[in-house]
């Protein structure tokens, strides 16, 4: 991970196999004294309600994260590296764990989408590591229901700001955050290399080659 306008260091990682995968951006919000009333004055839509995941590992919070990645607009390179277990227990590593709020989305009593928060009391921030809303709750207005429950959970814990990255691409989720007061502090490209575009560099080489036999 490295400063997107670090141009030397990113062709010296693509010369050595590691191309540049996703651009992301770093926002942040901090709700001035107005914006934190009226977060506190709002409540979730009838029928809108945030339920613990509970205790880990999680089936029920795994099988939610595989049907969010359909059709996600947020790094869709990265689909399919980690397994939603592996992506949970890292998340579990990220900042200090509060299962408490790892919540779902549920609205009319069904699973419509996933929330997981972390604190960061030496900073006085608290980070959204991961938000998403079923392909069949998408376009309903459920994102700014996550938004506004992640906000308010921030100030009700006594952190100043709320911390997010996403994907540049990602123009419906930027254009969400900054309706919702967040702010760009930073830009990152992330460089890695991959087994399966090694694997498939190797199948096309060697599909090239036969058809020269």
């Amino acid at each position: 991970m490295i400063d997107s306008a670090d141009e030397p260091a990113a062709a010296r990682l693509r010369e050595n196999g590691l191309p540049q995968l996703v651009d992301l951006l770093y926002l942040a919000a901090q709700p001035n004294p107005e914006q934190r009333q009226a977060l506190f004055a709002s409540v979730p839509r009838p029928g809108v309600g945030f339920a613990s995941i509970g205790d880990l590992p999680s089936p029920r919070l795994a099988s939610l994260m595989r049907q969010i990645e359909d059709r996600s607009l947020d790094c869709p390179e990265l689909h399919g590296t980690l397994s939603p277990e592996q992506a949970i227990e890292g998340f579990r590593h990220q900042g200090q764990y509060a299962p408490q709020h790892w919540c779902i989305l549920r609205d009319q009593d069904r699973d419509a989408g996933v929330l997981l928060l972390a604190p960061h009391p030496q900073t006085s921030c608290w980070e959204l590591m991961y938000m998403g809303i079923l392909p069949a709750w998408r376009g309903l207005g459920l994102g700014r229901e996550l938004i506004a429950e992640a906000l308010r959970r921030t100030l009700r814990g006594g952190a100043e700001r709320l911390l997010l990255s996403v994907d540049a691409r990602n123009q419906p989720a930027r254009a969400l955050y900054a309706q919702a007061g967040f702010s760009q502090f930073a830009r990152r490209g992330l460089h890695a290399w991959m087994a399966k575009q090694d694997s498939a560099a190797r199948d096309r080489e060697a599909s090239t080659t036969t058809s020269r036999i």
